[in-house]
């Protein structure tokens, strides 16, 4: 298993992020990476998609966790392994952060240290900057 976590302060609110997160069809806005992604039915724990990464076949995933204004987690199966990435919103007295965990976990995660670790430890940050901003910027009237 491998992990690797990242924050970003935010002046969004809650709501703000998650109409963004809750709407994935717009994923691609704020990830650079994703050219598409589209959910079959409704952003609740149980639906399942296809994300397509720039350059890369669909993957499928399944939204396992959704809980509005909080946070949300993904899951994408991959051979001998889970992909699964945990987006939460936390409110506290030194303001509010977006925060992205990504866990590879099952016989053959390793094996997808290489493949997804680097890309993910790279492109991750620009993303969660890119959402708050988005975010701010609907706060703001943008």
């Amino acid at each position: 298993m491998w992990t690797f976590e990242y924050r970003h302060p935010t002046t969004a609110k809650a709501a703000d992020i998650w109409s963004l997160w809750s709407d994935v069809s717009r994923w691609p806005e704020w990830d650079v990476d994703l050219e598409a992604v589209s959910l079959d039915g409704n952003f609740v724990a149980g639906a399942s998609g296809a994300l397509q990464p720039r350059g890369m076949h669909a993957f499928p995933f399944t939204i396992t966790r959704a809980e509005p204004e909080c946070g949300y987690t993904d899951e994408t199966p991959l051979d001998g392994a889970v992909l699964r990435f945990d987006h939460e919103f936390v409110s506290g007295a030194d303001g509010n952060e977006i925060r992205q965990r990504v866990a590879v976990d099952g016989p053959a995660a390793n094996d997808y240290f290489e493949q997804f670790a680097s890309q993910i430890i790279l492109d991750i940050p620009a993303a969660l900057a890119r959402l708050a901003a988005t975010a701010e910027g609907r706060a703001a009237g943008g």
